[in-house]
């Protein structure tokens, strides 16, 4: 796993290699579970909740550039919108947001484990 981090990274326009690594560092701390894939358009980096077998969060890399593609857990309820609408391009502006958005889908997920097991 670490070497294809380190691979994926090497993709990772620098300037954002810092805020990659913290979002890592804090998704694999809550519990999540990295999974990388090579495709013909680059690295494809997911992190899955092991509690619940659920995709949180997938870093795509696009001719625009590295995207966040955060699945909410109520995505069902946004239809046709749902796939595109929370596909975030990583920016100074956009990453404070992109972060804060991750906090709050973990405190989600964790309230709703902690119900399902009471």
């Amino acid at each position: 796993m670490d070497e294809k981090y380190n691979m994926f990274m090497e993709t990772v326009d620098e300037g954002f290699r810092s805020f990659v690594n913290q979002i890592n560092g804090y998704l694999m701390e809550n519990g999540c579970k990295c999974d990388i894939k090579l495709q013909k358009s680059g690295y494809v980096v997911s992190y899955v909740l092991n509690s619940r077998k659920r995709i949180l969060a997938t870093y795509v890399s696009r001719k625009t550039g590295m995207k966040l593609r955060i699945y909410p857990e109520h995505i069902q309820e946004y239809q046709k919108c749902r796939y595109m609408a929370f596909q975030l391009t990583l920016s100074e502006d956009n990453n404070p947001y992109i972060k804060q958005f991750l906090e709050k889908e973990l405190q989600v997920s964790f309230h709703k484990d902690v119900v399902q097991n009471i």
